[in-house]
């Protein structure tokens, strides 16, 4: 039993006889001890009727605090079967939703040709699986996972960036590429409307930086040290140290002539 409360016990125990016996010893105090057992036997029925008491009520408030600290058990325990129960869920959510943005880049790809994929069913495919990962982000709920899902989707948005890169399929620098017609729709006697205009917002504003989104590289603006950087890399040492120099110690500008001189 823990210290604090065999010591709430032991002091309980004294105050309850300290009240029963108070009142008969402030109203008998003066009196001689009886040598007749009858008042014995009220003095007894006394303390006992009185201790009784005391001692039922400290046992009832004794027991309402032990449902209490119950009670806060169960809380807790059931707070952290939730807690456990949101961390797996998490979990799960931050897997699919990685595992759709995955496939919505392997949609793009066209595995004859190795080229963008420019059918309308690739691309709506693609940002259906970007909007599914979306959503499933959105459910994640400990702070921890939110960090992990963007730092991974930032990594798949990059592989999007080079995906699409305009200076490597140029032909995504003419509107007509995503206007139409498909050629090899065409010659299959299939509809060729074009990319479907929606399924291109979403691709590329998935693989757009988000213009209100903080750089981490502004957190190490004004903090280079160039000592930190091996001398096997003399390049990039001398112009950092050039860098730094001049940024400390800008060259004066020139000043202008005056006219006519």
């Amino acid at each position: 039993m823990d210290r604090k409360w065999i010591i709430g016990i032991s002091v309980a125990v004294v105050v309850s006889i300290l009240i029963a016996i108070a009142p008969w010893a402030y109203t008998f105090g003066n009196s001689p001890f009886s040598t007749n057992p009858a008042n014995w036997g009220v003095f007894g029925d006394y303390f006992g009727g009185v201790l009784s008491t005391i001692i039922s009520i400290f046992g009832f408030a004794a027991v309402v605090a032990t449902i209490n600290l119950q009670s806060k058990g169960i809380k807790e325990q059931l707070a952290a079967i939730r807690r456990d129960e949101q961390a797996r869920d998490d979990e799960v959510y931050n897997r699919q939703a990685l595992q759709c943005l995955e496939e919505a880049l392997r949609k793009l790809d066209d595995p004859i040709t190795g080229k963008i994929n420019d059918t309308k069913i690739g691309w709506l495919d693609s940002a259906r699986l970007i909007l599914t990962a979306g959503e499933l982000a959105n459910r994640i709920q400990s702070e921890s996972m939110r960090t992990i899902y963007a730092a991974s989707a930032k990594l798949i948005r990059s592989k999007f960036q080079v995906r699409l890169d305009p200076s490597t399929n140029q032909e995504t620098l003419q509107p007509s590429y995503f206007s139409g017609p498909n050629w090899e729709d065409f010659y299959q006697n299939r509809a060729t409307g074009g990319l479907e205009k929606h399924s291109v917002y979403i691709v590329y504003k998935f693989t757009s930086w988000d213009p209100d989104e903080a750089d981490v590289l502004d957190s190490i603006i004004g903090k280079i040290d160039v000592d930190r950087i091996s001398k096997r890399y003399f390049g990039a040492v001398t112009y950092l140290s050039d860098e730094e120099r001049n940024s400390r110690n800008p060259p004066p500008r020139r000043k202008k002539r005056p006219q006519g001189s």
